[in-house]
């Protein structure tokens, strides 16, 4: 299975606007260089561009729809078919999938029992291996950890 970066951006710190960019530096085990967020297991967020602009079209929005930023927005990759331990190929690096983004109780959407594609469409991933990503680099999800 295999994508396209479409879009990259970090955060200098925690609850600030992501700030877009060309490019990201990721060093393994920590995440994005300059970023607010680094190590654990979240130290990147990946989201699908089709998922991005079905947000856009809704009319009721979703809690976390103003507040969710991805570092990598891909197009054309099955993001709600990766699992924790899949591992993504993208640019010189590789990303292990940790978790997918869940829904809080609070949310309209969950609490209505309506479908959210940020629930489907977004996953946390740990650097196994650094290096750079640039916005039309390929994603490849072919290989798979403890598969």
């Amino acid at each position: 299975m295999t994508g396209k970066v479409v879009g990259l951006a970090k955060h200098r710190e925690k609850g600030t606007p992501a700030q877009k960019s060309d490019e990201l530096i990721l060093t393994e085990g920590l995440g994005i260089e300059d970023n607010a967020i680094q190590g654990g297991d979240r130290q990147v967020c990946l989201f699908s561009s089709e998922a991005r602009e079905w947000m856009q079209a809704q009319e009721e929005k979703g809690l976390c729809f103003r507040r969710f930023q991805e570092n990598i927005l891909t197009e054309g990759l099955k993001l709600d078919s990766l699992e924790s331990g899949d591992v993504l190929n993208v640019g010189e690096t590789v990303l292990e999938i940790t978790e997918g983004k869940h829904c809080f109780d609070e949310c309209p959407l969950h609490s209505n029992k309506k479908t959210c594609r940020l629930s489907e469409d977004a996953c946390f991933a740990i650097v196994k291996k650094g290096g750079t990503i640039k916005l039309g680099d390929e994603a490849d999800a072919t290989n798979r950890v403890n598969k």
